[in-house]
């Protein structure tokens, strides 16, 4: 999974994007990504404790999250997110299966992918900032 810097134009700058995501590696190339892209990184949250305490009381205009942290789901986060209308992208390498049934049809990512397509789906869902 490498990462490529986005040349396409995005209307991320200045957005809060909360990310949660328990891969160090992973998390590192998702950060860089949206630094470039113009973005205030929330987070980045490795746990879904860390996670909680962003998505009841951060500034948050946008999040992508990591389904799995450490083998602990993290739609309580999703949930709270829900509740608050922050749109969201789910990321997950298990598979479509391992999206709740309740969040079918919301954005997913599969891992491995690219940052730059990371960005992209962020932009089209990004609110106007």
């Amino acid at each position: 999974m490498a990462h490529e810097p986005d040349k396409r134009n995005t209307n991320l700058s200045g957005t809060h994007v909360l990310l949660v995501e328990d891969e160090a590696s992973i998390c590192m190339m998702i950060e860089d990504g949206l630094l470039e892209a113009g973005c205030h990184v929330v987070g980045p949250a490795y746990s879904l404790d860390a996670a909680l305490d962003l998505a009841n009381a951060a500034t948050i205009d946008i999040a992508l999250i990591d389904v799995n942290l450490r083998h602990v789901e993290a739609y309580p986060v999703v949930d709270i997110l829900a509740a608050r209308a922050i749109p969201f992208i789910l990321m997950t390498g298990y598979g479509l299966s391992d999206i709740r049934d309740v969040y079918q049809g919301r954005p997913v990512l599969l891992k491995p992918f690219v940052v730059a397509d990371a960005i992209a789906m962020l932009s089209d869902i990004s609110p106007s900032v």
